[in-house]
């Protein structure tokens, strides 16, 4: 460029340095400069913080919004982070996810989703949405907790939500089938059925083939002659682990009932182990003799097997403070089950995705197992009424009594599903009205942040 060319560009194709040259030199003053800075970043997130739900367009296009409400960076907590019901709606949320990304829709990935009920529940504004009401409810120990109406329960036992509750009941049934063949003098033994597997085992399959070999048991004379002998009946649960390693590990646990010595027990567990492998090689599958067990439950020890036998279904807020321990540990099990899959998927990490396919396998694979049935000839033997299986936590998969708080619009709950926020929101609903906020500030908090517009980067205007 000639000099006279030089001389005529506009004194803009110089940028001016406007700050202090002792900077370029100075660290102290380097640093200083540094603070100010991120002290200004500091306060232009206050700016957009408090800007939210604003329709002014000068503040907008200063926050280069393009027109739109600005919405501050905000990341959905983790269900490790919550806790009681708001770790399961968030688990619930991680779950749905998981499972509509992989094309799988069912009961559970529409559990907890608004819908159209009856009586006082089915509240409906004038548009005909429907309403997700809130209450306070108070535990057996006094603890707070906020109840949801107005939607719907799968009552799955892989769901978190309704998952606890089915283990609960389970527990219960267990433990009235303990105390009355106690009460009877009758004993009981835990057999455990295994199958081998191997990392490219297909759960489906082995379910199919689990499940029919068991359900062949009590074909023949095997199950004749231990009557004779004194077998009153048995009844079983399943359990699912997996593993990168191990793979799939899908087991039986039967319970055995016995009116002879613990002996006689002990021998009637062993023919029905004798059985299960015959059935199993019948169909192609290896099980070895030493992979399956037999023992005696003391009446000591029925609490504790009660309890065993529901961690599948019941263990869902353990499993997620567990997942996020691991993730900071950065080591994860070899070996987890349905609840520690959902939450390690959720808790993120290099074993999330593993863990998130593994547990929608689950989901399709595990459909329409039963847990635990007794049938008839069985609760005759011992006495049962279908009373006494019926357990409280029946109830909460409807409406329940409390303090009725307020309510929000299906079409906010749902986009809060959709956001992965129903936990939060659960959160935040017991923060601020335990807090003695007001119903009204509660709805429009959770509303702007729920329905705020994401904001997405723009991409890069073409050159020219």
């Amino acid at each position: 460029m000639a000099w006279e060319d030089q001389a005529a560009a506009p004194k803009t194709a110089f940028p001016r340095f406007e700050g202090d040259f002792r900077s370029v030199f100075d660290p102290a003053i380097n640093r200083r400069l540094r603070r100010q800075a991120a002290r200004d970043a500091r306060r232009a997130g206050a700016v957009a913080e408090a800007s939210l739900g604003q329709k002014s367009p000068g503040a907008a296009a200063a926050l280069d919004t393009g027109g739109n409400p600005s919405t501050p960076p905000f990341q959905a907590p983790l269900p490790g982070e919550l806790r009681g019901r708001a770790r399961s709606w968030a688990l619930s949320d991680g779950l749905r996810r998981i499972l509509l990304d992989r094309g799988i829709r069912n009961s559970i990935t529409g559990c907890g989703t608004a819908a159209k009920r009856r009586g006082a529940a089915a509240a409906m504004d004038d548009g005909g949405d429907p309403e997700v009401t809130f209450r306070e409810e108070h535990g057996a120990k006094g603890e707070r907790a906020i109840g949801v109406d107005g939607v719907v329960w799968c009552g799955s036992f892989r769901c978190p939500r309704c998952g606890p509750l089915r283990g609960r009941q389970l527990t219960h049934r267990i433990s009235v089938l303990f105390k009355a063949a106690r009460e009877k003098g009758f004993n009981v033994a835990l057999v455990t059925l295994t199958a081998s597997h191997g990392p490219q085992t297909r759960l489906s399959e082995m379910r199919s083939a689990l499940s029919s070999a068991r359900s062949r048991m009590p074909n023949g004379g095997l199950l004749r002659r231990l009557t004779r002998e004194g077998l009153v009946g048995w009844t079983g649960t399943w359990e699912t682990t997996a593993g990168r390693v191990t793979g799939w590990h899908l087991h039986s646990h039967l319970l055995v009932i016995h009116e002879g010595s613990e002996e006689a027990t002990l021998e009637a567990g062993r023919e029905l182990t004798g059985r299960w492998l015959h059935l199993l090689h019948a169909r192609g599958w290896r099980a070895l003799p030493t992979g399956q067990d037999v023992r005696i439950v003391r009446p000591e020890d029925a609490d504790q097997v009660a309890a065993y036998e529901a961690k599948q279904t019941g263990g869902w807020g353990i499993a997620a403070e567990a997942a996020g321990q691991w993730h900071k540990g950065g080591r994860t099990p070899s070996r987890l089950s349905l609840p520690e899959l959902l939450a390690v998927a959720s808790a993120g990490g290099p074993d999330a995705a593993w863990a998130a396919d593994r547990y929608a396998e689950a989901v399709e694979a595990l459909k329409g197992l039963a847990i635990l049935t007794l049938g008839a000839a069985l609760k005759k033997r011992l006495g049962i009424t279908a009373d006494d299986l019926t357990e409280d936590t029946d109830l909460e998969l409807v409406e329940q009594e409390g303090t009725v708080l307020g309510s929000l619009p299906g079409r906010v709950w749902t986009r809060a599903a959709s956001r992965r926020l129903r936990g939060w929101v659960l959160a935040e609903i017991e923060r601020l009205t335990g807090h003695g906020v007001c119903w009204e500030d509660v709805e429009e908090t959770v509303t702007q942040r729920v329905m705020a517009p994401v904001l997405r980067k723009r991409p890069p205007a073409p050159d020219g």
